[in-house]
């Protein structure tokens, strides 16, 4: 069985007379693009078509044979297997569009799989895209979508071009697009375009192929050619051609007769416009009696045929050349693109320009080159996306430039190729995801805002692209929007549901919101969608680790190397388990060979650092050489002084962070990270700083609440900034307004604005911004936490539980909390539950729950007479 599309537009001169001897063929001016596709690129994906390129090799030996036309093979162009990608299939047959002239006569011929989704019909070529998922085909990378073909058609057919459209080709549910997408591939191929249209079977078919036809073809592609050489001409009429009428008689006849025993019966489709042209009734072969009875011969004893070639490239560009004195830079051109030297200085680029710019060389020999540079530019753009789409591109490949380089290549593709009609908006989409995706690496928030706002115009153009919302959440990632992430990553999953990549990265994100159930699920599913996707398994071993399997952790770990062994996280993992395995030189010598992978990366020599520091803490200068080394990695990256700082904030050296701190902000102004550490660096200046009467200095807390007021203006979905704003607007409602400073006084209103705040006052504020908070991350412990603390601080118990509760089902509760809400719930009578969490508090040796404080904690009041509360209470003498 073969899942093929063939597309062959025929469009014939009328002949005049009707005896033998009277018929006197008018030959147009004929031309042919033959296409075969047995073997695809993603062979895994796609099942081997045995005798797709023989069908098209034999319709090309029947075109230079036919009593008809006899096509010279400058005429004829014909892309087989690895040739036939998708770039070069649309680029060859729109060079014909510029040749064409009234009365002509063209040839599609296409043998190879197809596929359809809700969103449109396509041929595949051998570049078709990781088929796990139908939406794949969005991206036109490795698919011809037969509603540009048609337009195209229709373009061709207009200026009075005979035009004949062959499928040899089914398109049944093996593929992505499932039985949904029959009824759209039935759509699309049947529009009529002005074209003679021959298909191999109904779009719910199978095209049957197998050694008993012509020693291995496919069904249909051997009695239509068979057909047209003269088998389906009737010898009860007086002329000696085949018509259409006859043809389709004769094939439809002949297999569904011979396909009768099989599960589902082929039955070939046929169609004529008379929209433009009126030719239903004209000839498709003159017959050669003396050809026809010698193929008869031929089938009665299985004769070879003698078949010529069957391969032709058009125009001989390099012979052609030659005469011209340019072969030399033309082998020059080609060589250069052998080396992947497609753009920029001395590139083929440089080669092109110089061949098309020689007014010695004719038009259309520049055309033909021209074709040729668009199709190898085609070719790299799409692979491009391929590879984004399977999850095959290394990490090391994976870079600013790599998607640079292909959105140049794209833009020189879109300024020389024809085919730029074909789909403006999708091509003008991958221009904007290639720009946009390539800021993915950047620590600068202005770049990474110019990066998303590309996507966005990317998925303005196409809305249902699975890649570009992908590439939008990992843009995103650095802002902490966790919700608007999940949203992207849930239209990616949505339209591509058999894509692993987007799967994964929801991991991640819910891995750091703190949702590690949710996380764990999304990675398995990833890995069992995509086993060789190797930041699936990084990730899971960084989960494992976290939960304290080190087991499990070393496991994936190894998996991942066994993939690539220079991955550079994969590896940062296994530096890091060995460091944590005590094994400090060893782990250091392997985190000195990631600092050569990737120099411009920081972490690497931030390991060392840490290493250091527990193991020379008074090797002061050998610390700073790391220190130093970690600015060095990138000078202009602000996440390596907000590294730094944050390392030195852990040590509670708060001045010298408060200093680093600084120089990140200087770098970026926008960075969000950097104004959540100035303000956090400040608080810890006010509780430990005071004037020389021992009073705090306010200044440093106005100046905090300033650092985390031009965060969530900066940014409205910052969740931390809203925490400790609302912290603090909450811890200032318990001074008077002496307390109060000019900063916090200008931001309250600005702030309580941006929450829906009416009754603008400090308490109010404050706990408006812990609820945006938790809003915004209900499963970060410390939104929770915080709000949970408040509202029981306001003695509204009952709205306070809720986020208690919510508080013990995510990942290492903080202890206080259960005190807490012990506290609540005996505000509330609720006896169970206080002796519920003090069981709980009991098992895990909770150290908030002290004997003395118990007894006299005037909340836990309401519930201290009853029996099994104070026996539980009395456990708790023996907790020190």
């Amino acid at each position: 069985m073969k899942n093929l599309i063939v597309l062959i537009v025929v469009c014939c001169a009328i002949f005049s007379g009707k005896s033998q001897a009277q018929i006197k063929p008018i030959i147009p001016n004929t031309y042919a693009l033959i296409v075969g596709v047995s073997h695809y690129k993603n062979a895994d994906f796609y099942p081997t078509l045995e005798f797709a390129r023989r069908d098209g090799q034999a319709f090309y030996n029947y075109m230079r044979k036919s009593n008809f036309a006899q096509i010279p093979a400058t005429n004829i162009d014909t892309l087989y297997d690895e040739e036939a990608t998708s770039a070069a299939i649309f680029q060859r047959l729109a060079s014909f569009k510029n040749k064409l002239k009234d009365g002509d006569l063209l040839y599609f011929y296409f043998t190879g799989h197809g596929d359809a989704n809700e969103e449109g019909a396509y041929l595949l070529a051998h570049d078709a895209p990781n088929n796990s998922d139908k939406n794949n085909y969005t991206g036109s990378a490795g698919v011809i979508d037969i509603h540009a073909v048609k337009r195209l058609f229709d373009n061709i057919t207009d200026k009075k071009v005979q035009l004949v459209f062959i499928s040899d080709a089914c398109r049944t549910n093996e593929l992505a697009g499932g039985e949904e997408g029959q009824t759209e591939y039935g759509k699309a191929i049947e529009i009529d375009a002005g074209e003679i249209r021959f298909t191999s079977c109904k779009s719910n078919q199978f095209s049957y192929e197998g050694p008993q036809w012509g020693q291995g073809r496919s069904v249909f592609s051997y009695h239509l050619i068979n057909g047209l050489i003269g088998l389906a001409d009737s010898d009860e009429d007086e002329n000696n051609y085949v018509d259409f009428d006859e043809l389709q008689a004769y094939v439809k006849k002949k297999v569904m007769n011979e396909t009768k025993t099989q599960p589902v019966q082929q039955v070939p489709q046929f169609f004529c416009s008379e929209k433009k042209i009126s030719k239903c009734e004209v000839p498709l072969n003159y017959v050669n009696q003396k050809e026809k009875d010698q193929l008869i011969a031929i089938l009665n004893n299985q004769m070879n045929s003698g078949d010529i070639a069957a391969v032709a490239k058009g125009v001989d560009v390099e012979d052609a050349l030659a005469k011209f004195g340019k072969k030399g830079l033309y082998d020059e051109f080609m060589k250069r693109i052998k080396q992947g030297k497609l753009i920029g200085e001395e590139s083929a680029q440089t080669c092109y320009n110089q061949l098309v710019e020689d007014a010695s060389i004719p038009t259309e020999i520049k055309e033909e080159i021209n074709s040729k540079y668009c199709i190898y530019l085609g070719n790299d753009v799409n692979d491009v996306i391929n590879k984004y789409l399977d999850g095959s591109l290394r990490q090391a490949e994976y870079t600013k430039k790599y998607f640079v380089d292909a959105y140049d290549k794209l833009e020189v593709f879109k300024g020389l190729s024809n085919t730029y009609e074909f789909d403006k908006d999708k091509i003008d989409a991958n221009s904007y995801f290639f720009k946009g995706h390539s800021y993915f690496l950047s620590t600068r928030i202005s770049d990474l805002n110019t990066g998303i706002a590309y996507l966005d115009s990317a998925l303005a153009l196409n809305p249902r692209a699975s890649y570009i919302y992908n590439g939008r959440a990992v843009l995103s990632y650095k802002f902490s929007h966790w919700n608007e992430m999940l949203k992207d990553l849930n239209s990616a999953r949505k339209f591509a549901p058999g894509w692993g990549t987007p799967v994964n990265n929801s991991a991640y994100i819910f891995y750091d919101m703190g949702r590690v159930d949710s996380a764990f699920y999304y990675n398995s599913l990833s890995i069992e969608m995509n086993p060789e996707y190797i930041p699936a398994y990084t990730l899971r071993a960084r989960m494992h680790y976290a939960q304290g399997d080190k087991d499990s952790a070393w496991f994936y770990v190894n998996k991942a190397l066994s993939l690539d062994s220079l991955d550079y996280n994969a590896f940062y993992w296994k530096a890091y388990l060995t460091k944590e395995e005590g094994k400090n030189e060893e782990a250091k010598t392997m985190f000195r060979k990631l600092h050569t992978i990737d120099p411009k990366r920081y972490d690497a020599n931030a390991a060392i650092l840490e290493i250091n520091m527990v193991m020379y803490p008074e090797n002061v200068d050998s610390l700073q050489v790391y220190m130093q080394g970690i600015v060095d990695s990138d000078t202009t990256n602000s996440d390596t002084y907000n590294y730094l700082a944050g390392i030195l904030y852990n040590y509670e050296l708060w001045d010298l962070a408060n200093t680093y701190y600084n120089a990140a902000y200087a770098l970026d102004e926008l960075n969000i990270s950097t104004l959540i550490g100035l303000g956090q660096v400040y608080e810890k200046l006010y509780d430990t700083k005071g004037d020389e009467n021992g009073n705090k200095q306010m200044a440093y807390l106005d100046t905090s609440i300033l650092f985390y007021g031009y965060s969530i203006i900066l940014d409205t979905l910052q969740e931390f900034g809203y925490n400790r704003l609302g912290n603090k607007f909450y811890y200032l409602s318990n001074y008077d307004n002496d307390g109060v400073g000019e900063y916090t006084t200008q931001l309250l209103p600005i702030v309580a604005q941006k929450l829906g705040v009416e009754d603008i006052t400090l308490r109010n504020v404050g706990i408006a911004g812990l609820k945006k908070a938790y809003e915004l991350n209900k499963y970060n412990p410390m939104n929770s936490s915080n709000l949970g603390f408040v509202l029981m601080d306001e003695k509204m118990y009952e709205d306070a539980i809720p986020y208690f509760e919510a508080h013990f089902q995510q990942y290492a509760p903080f202890d206080e909390n259960y005190l807490f809400a012990v506290r609540c719930y005996a505000q509330l009578g609720d006896v169970d539950k206080v002796c519920y969490y003090l069981q709980v508090a009991l098992d895990s040796y909770n150290s908030y729950f002290v004997y003395k404080s118990l007894k006299k904690d005037p909340l836990l009041k309401p519930v201290m007479k009853d029996k099994k509360v104070k026996k539980l209470i009395k456990q708790f003498k023996g907790f020190k």
